[in-house]
């Protein structure tokens, strides 16, 4: 899945077995309930730092716990199932975050989760409407697709490796 060049922005699809309590950084505990959860984050560099590079780093459990996100994907009951993505070499998870909240029923992990360094409310978000993950991840590719064309990104099992899986 590419060379590590690409910039963009990107909602993680977490789904969440277990339920647990966690520190989310200097933001306090968490309880995390079973479910869905999205991160939305922005990838404008090269290398680790590009599209694909921070993909791969939230798809691997174990790594040093670096953004809010990291305290769910690094942990046991957590699995990064899924993401939508957009190409772009601008900030846009404030803008596509705010149209998730409008598309979905979401509520914050904790306030400003995932959101440190901006106004928003927050970008690490609890699905809470009894919804499907396939619902989930159309609801996120329309509204990627209000601002261009978007591709979702999926582990392959087997090989472990992550596959552009195109939306139709």
């Amino acid at each position: 899945f590419g060379g590590c060049n690409l910039k963009g922005t990107y909602t993680l699809l977490l789904v969440c077995n277990v339920p647990f309590r966690t520190r989310i950084g200097r933001l306090g505990y968490a309880s995390i309930e079973n479910g869905y959860y999205l991160y939305t984050g922005s990838a404008l560099g090269r290398g680790a730092i590009s599209l694909e590079g921070r993909l791969r780093r939230h798809w691997q459990i174990s790594k040093k716990i670096r953004w809010h996100v990291d305290y769910l994907t690094s942990h046991r009951n957590c699995a990064v199932t899924a993401a939508v993505c957009l190409k772009s070499g601008k900030h846009m998870e404030c803008l596509i975050s705010r149209e998730i909240v409008g598309r979905l029923k979401v509520r914050p992990v904790l306030p400003h989760a995932g959101s440190s360094d901006c106004a928003c409310e927050a970008h690490l978000m609890k699905v809470e409407s009894p919804i499907t993950e396939r619902e989930v991840l159309n609801a996120l590719s329309k509204v990627y697709g209000m601002f261009g064309e978007p591709f979702r990104i999926r582990q392959d099992v087997a090989s472990r490796s992550l596959a552009l899986v195109p939306i139709y």
